[in-house]
Order: C-alpha cells, then structure tokens, then sequence
C-alpha cells in the first residue's frame, strides 16, 4: 500500500529462503510439515512431530534455516546486476539474520538456547530459564530502543515478539502435559538412564526411573497414575 513493492519482495523472499532451509531439512528427518507462517520479524516454521523428537535433529533444523540463508542469499547476492536491488538483498538479509539470531524465544537464537538447556535441565526448568532470559533482553530491547528513538517500525517488532513470547508462556503446562504424555503412549530409544523423583525433573533424550515409595520404577508405571485415571 505504501508502494514499497521492492521491499516486500526482498524481504518475503528472504523469508521464504529461510523458512525453506529449516522445511527442507525437517521433511528429510522425516518431520512432518504441518505450515508455515509469515512474521513482521520472520517465518516460522510449524511441524506436526513430538516434543521428544532428538535434540540434534531440532537443531540441525533451526541451524539450516540460517545456513541456507547465508548460502542461497549470498550467491543470489553476487549474482545481482542491479546496485539498488542488491543493496536491498544486502540490508534485509543481514538484518532478518541478525534479528532472527538473537536468544530471544521463540526466534530460531531463543529456541537453539533452549535446546542447549534441555541438555543439562529439565524439559520444564529448561523452558521456563529460556522464557525468563528472553523477557529481560527483550525488555532491555525495548528500553534501548525507546531511549535511543530507533525505528518506531522496530519498536512495534519488539512488541508483537513480546506477545508471541507471553502466549508460548501461557502454553507451557500444555508443552510439558505434551512431553509427559508422548513419554507415556509411545516408546523410544532413549540410552542414558536418569533416576529422579518427580516428573518435573524430566529431561529430553533421556529415560528416567522414578523413585517412589521406596522403590524404582520406570515412566509408564509412574505416568500411568496421571493418565490412567
């Protein structure tokens, strides 16, 4: 509307570059593309697949997406003619990848952090650590942003991404239900063993024997409580 065609092609294509990395790379793991979406800060991604899908498959699917960008874009870069259009791939492609970057969930830099959490954490702790973090940085975002008089454009971002951030918190008791659940009606070949006490103490990519009442037991048996019910 504002007649700023160039720009919306540059930057939606880039966007599609991207978003292709990370589809392409899921659909060859055997995931299962459920959609993907358009962003005023970029796509996202969406697969119908397990929570307890292996970290390293997650992210070499988020690393792609960058990757693919980097690539792609920089051929398609050196191959431009055009100062003016190659200007715009230049500024929009470093930008997206910048923004994109930052560990800010549910960017691909917030949800690769997390995934780096689910290795040491608990599925929930992990979740609820990466949802802290990026609400302080995208509060000093905002701050900065506002103290400096940057772009009202990139202020309004930084806002949306606050509400994309505050309903992923409101969703975490449906995440973790997810993750249990899953645990439960499916089986998967998991070779460490963790012994715990409580299922929030549960972690991804591992199996678990929970202690209770004295005893050992395995997660079906101890899930079972909770979805037998």
């Amino acid at each position: 509307m504002a007649g700023l065609f160039k720009d919306f092609f540059v930057y939606f294509f880039i966007i599609f570059i991207h978003e292709l990395g990370h589809s392409i790379t899921g659909l060859l793991l055997g995931w299962k593309l459920k959609s993907i979406s358009i962003y005023p800060f970029g796509g996202y991604s969406k697969f119908d697949e397990d929570i307890n899908r292996p970290i390293k498959e997650e992210l070499l699917i988020l690393f792609m997406g960058p990757l693919t960008q980097i690539i792609v874009l920089g051929f398609i870069i050196v191959c431009i003619k055009n100062l003016q259009i190659q200007s715009l791939f230049i500024q929009y492609n470093l930008s997206i990848l910048i923004f994109n970057l930052f560990p800010i969930y549910p960017l691909d830099g917030g949800r690769i952090v997390n995934l780096f959490f689910n290795k040491k954490l608990p599925f929930l702790k992990s979740f609820n650590l990466s949802i802290f973090l990026s609400c302080i940085l995208l509060w000093l975002l905002i701050v900065i942003s506002i103290k400096y008089k940057l772009l009202l454009n990139f202020i309004s971002i930084l806002c949306f991404l606050g509400v994309l951030l505050y309903k992923e918190y409101r969703n975490k008791n449906y995440y973790f239900n997810k993750f249990r659940l899953e645990r439960f009606l499916n089986h998967y070949n998991f070779f460490n063993i963790k012994k715990i006490k409580i299922d929030r103490e549960m972690m991804r990519d591992k199996k678990h024997l929970f202690l209770y009442n004295n005893h050992y037991m395995t997660e079906k048996e101890y899930l079972k409580k909770f979805f037998k019910k």
